[in-house]
């Protein structure tokens, strides 16, 4: 199991952005365009990177996976399809790139005891670069959120984190999840009735004492 302990509080993305991106610059970039390609990958790159780090627990695989996606994506480009939804296309080419780069790593185990490995889906990471001191207050609600979305499984961890901090659709998210848009809706239902029973819980110790 992968768990990278830090205080680094779950913020959502901006995603102003990305929104920019649309179907014309995936075109311009499959036309052999290197700013557009450029614009791709510096806008997407720190969410790749989230996603990628919170899949395997590994910072410099997650690196290197999606410079390796991003390799081939240029190589490839004569070969891919238009596209208005860049951002689900490349979470589940990331996806597929670290689980090919954990079967290089380790070549002995099977592959569905990689996908099992890349289950344990993590909301925090261990960040060098962050050195923002918190106040007592923010640190304790950090905990505590923290410790509510430890009682999720590692599906409504990984749900929960593309809905509230990427701001995916439901539709996107089953997608890249593979699987049906109602288990998504059921997913994410669960995982928000088990965080609110959490604190609700929290707030009836506090009200005991």
């Amino acid at each position: 199991k992968h768990f990278l302990d830090t205080d680094k509080p779950l913020e959502p993305m901006p995603n102003d952005t990305f929104e920019k991106l649309d179907r014309s610059v995936w075109l311009s970039f499959l036309e052999g365009d290197k700013s557009s390609y450029a614009d791709i990958y510096q806008a997407y790159f720190p969410l790749l990177y989230e996603y990628g780090v919170r899949l395997c627990g590994d910072a410099e695989l997650a690196k290197d996976s999606i410079q390796d996606l991003f390799v081939k994506l240029w190589l490839n480009r004569k070969s891919l399809q238009p596209t208005s939804a860049i951002r689900p296309y490349l979470f589940m080419a990331l996806k597929t790139t670290v689980l090919n780069r954990l079967d290089q790593k380790r070549r002995m185990q099977l592959r569905a005891g990689h996908a099992a490995e890349m289950g344990t889906f993590q909301l925090t990471y261990l960040n060098a670069e962050d050195s923002l001191v918190r106040n007592d207050g923010d640190h304790m609600r950090t905990m505590q959120i923290k410790t509510a979305l430890n009682n999720l499984t590692d599906r409504q961890k990984e749900c929960v984190f593309l809905r509230f901090y990427m701001g995916m659709e439901y539709p996107e998210i089953a997608a890249i999840m593979n699987i049906s848009l109602k288990a998504c809706y059921k997913i994410i239902g669960r995982a928000i009735a088990v965080m609110r029973q959490y604190f609700s819980s929290m707030a009836s110790n506090r009200l005991r004492y």
